[in-house]
Parts: structure tokens; sequence; C-alpha cells
């Protein structure tokens, strides 16, 4: 078992918090992703590429994927002439991550003395430190970015209990709410529900899509790229 740091935002926080989101998705990349090469020396999007479930030969559980060299990177990196790499080798790529491991959540905080941590995230500390900059005879307290969260400021730890690898699109509306959506606006009028219709169609996914994208269309990963990505699914710890 494995303790890692992860980084949620607010609507997520308080997803959690309140039982509805026991999934994340985070995008295959370099820093979640463990193998011989990085992932970003890998062709994800080569029609090769493809998730086993493992477990592996050497005994890794998986699941992993399988993805053709980029050559022409790894040559970059390492040095290597460019027949060192041969193009028609598939390498295996791990997440960090597997069930039995912890993570820890960050998240925007601060810390208004040494004994109080508040979160962002609480609607209470949004309105206090709100009341704290309205009123000169308090100090100023500014919010910090969860990357400079330390272990001991962390109030959410959850126990990872499954993870796979797969291409975004193929979320369900299951794994959309387990994502902590609520609803969806109803495919055949368009409202959030309760609506009127007789027999409405929510969009958990659909929700979930507009969601994804204002989280990470400007780090390069909007939801119609259709990113490979690992599915963890958790239990928040008491």
């Amino acid at each position: 078992m494995k303790e890692h740091p992860i980084i949620m935002d607010g609507e997520s926080v308080r997803a959690i918090l309140a039982g509805r989101k026991t999934q994340t998705r985070r995008v295959v990349s370099d820093g979640n992703s463990q193998g011989n090469f990085w992932a970003s020396e890998l062709l994800l999007d080569d029609p090769q590429t493809f998730v086993d479930p493992g477990p592996s030969p050497a005994g890794n559980p998986g699941p992993y994927l399988h993805a053709p060299l980029d050559c022409e990177a790894i040559c970059e990196r390492l040095g290597w002439e460019p027949g060192d790499c041969n193009p028609t080798v598939v390498e295996r790529l791990y997440p960090r991550w597997f069930p039995g491991d912890r993570l820890w959540v960050r998240e925007t905080w601060a810390w208004p003395n040494e004994d109080d941590v508040i979160y962002r995230a609480d609607l209470e500390a949004r309105e206090l430190v709100a009341g704290w900059k309205r009123d000169p005879n308090y100090p100023q307290i500014s919010w910090r970015s969860p990357i400079l969260m330390p272990r001991w400021a962390s109030r959410i730890t959850l126990g990872v209990t499954d993870v796979r690898c797969e291409r975004l699109w193929e979320i369900s509306e299951e794994g959309a709410r387990a994502e902590g959506i609520t609803d969806g606006e109803c495919l055949d009028c368009g409202e959030p529900e309760p609506c009127g219709c007789d027999s409405p169609m929510p969009a958990p996914v659909d929700t979930f899509a507009r969601l994804w994208d204002a989280q990470n269309t400007k780090r390069g990963h909007p939801w119609v790229s259709n990113p490979w990505v690992w599915a963890i699914t958790f239990e928040a710890e008491e």
C-alpha cells in the first residue's frame, strides 16, 4: 500500500464530502504513469494502442496500456541514434495507483493561525475570509494553492478500490454519476430534472462533458479529444 497526493477542486471536494463522488478520471500523463518510457514517449493515439487488464508477465497486476514507441521523442531525450529505437516495439504503461493505495486530497486552503486550517470548498470558510478582508482590524488571509498543502493539512483520505484505463468517451451514465454528477439536462426538453416531460431522459454524461471541458480544455485535453484516462474508483475513509 502506498499513499499519493491528489488535487481536487472545490466542486469535487463538496461531492466527496456529500458522498456523491466515488470516481475521478485523470488524463494519462508522465506524472501519473510509470513504465520503461514516459507517457509522452509513447504513441497513445496510434491504432495499435490498447488496454490490457493484466497481469503482466512480470506479475504487475495491471491494468496497463500497450502503445508503440515514439522513437523521435525517445532519441531526443536519451541521445540515441535513430537505429537504437525500434518503432515496432509496443511498451507497457502502468498507473501510479493500484487498489489498496490511499489518496490524500489536496485542495485550496488557508492557515489563519497555528491551530486552524480552513478550506475554500466550505461556504463558511469563504464567508469568513471575505469578512476578514472587509475588516481592517483583522489580518488579511489569502488562499493557498492545493499544490502547497502538506499531508497534515489534508482532511480527506480516499481508499483506492479499482483502477481502469479507458478512453474518456467510454464513461457511462453510472460512471458520470459516480463522478459526482447529480443530474443532467433532460434530452427531451433541455431542462434540468424534475422537468415537465412524461418520460424524462437525463443525460449525466453530457453534464460531465461540460464539467470536463471547464476543467481541462485549457490544459489541452478537451472532451472532443477523447484522451486516454485512468479511471480511479475510491471510498472515503472515516
